[in-house]
């Protein structure tokens, strides 16, 4: 497969800027190689040291969406999935792998990439769908799941409460502690669609 040319090919040949472009690169997990992700004009390129470079057209792109992923690890995780006629054709992170246990934030260059990204497919593709969040199936049924864990738990408190005593206040305090990051989470997951040109502040790294 042909690589991409530099980004200083066009103000070589004619004087004038080249196609508007940037790089990120992220590692994801200890059993993934680092790829980097570079907008060149109208395609995205997926580079990886040691292999061919893959090309994306971003004119076939039909969806995108932009998620919040947070892991115990990953606390402030973000993702951009881009998908094409047969599916998923990228994923792409704001935070790399380092160690174990350790992540980078890569925010800026991902922030970067992403408000380039998406105008440009709009532009390519007007018919492209843009999407915020989890699916609506994942969305209701982490709720009913959370929903249900959070009532057991209570009623086992107040059921037990003369037998435990002080200790159930204890635990209430620790399922509390869980409460801010599942609510910012159902917040910033709802499912809905956005303008492409008014990309959600929600779903990009602060």
């Amino acid at each position: 497969m042909s690589q991409p040319p530099p980004l200083t090919e066009g103000l070589e040949k004619t004087g004038t800027p080249p196609p508007l472009g940037t790089m990120h690169s992220v590692r994801v997990s200890a059993f993934e190689p680092e790829y980097s992700w570079r907008l060149d004009g109208d395609t995205l390129w997926m580079c990886t040291a040691g292999q061919a470079d893959i090309s994306i057209d971003l004119a076939k792109i039909t969806t995108v969406r932009l998620s919040y992923e947070p892991t115990r690890m990953q606390t402030g995780r973000y993702r951009c999935r881009i998908y094409g006629p047969l599916g998923l054709a990228a994923m792409i992170q704001n935070e790399s792998y380092m160690g174990f246990a350790s992540f980078e934030s890569r925010s800026d260059t991902y922030k970067a990439l992403v408000r380039l990204l998406i105008p440009r497919i709009a532009s390519l593709n007007p018919q492209c769908i843009f999407k915020s969040g989890t699916s609506h199936l994942s969305w209701w049924g982490q709720a009913l799941m959370i929903a249900i864990v959070f009532g057991l738990l209570l009623i086992l408190l107040i059921v037990l409460y003369s037998a435990i005593g002080p200790l159930a206040i204890i635990k209430l305090v620790i399922i509390a502690f869980f409460i801010p990051p599942l609510a910012r989470w159902f917040m910033k997951n709802k499912p809905r669609t956005f303008d492409p040109s008014d990309i959600p502040k929600s779903l990009l790294p602060g």
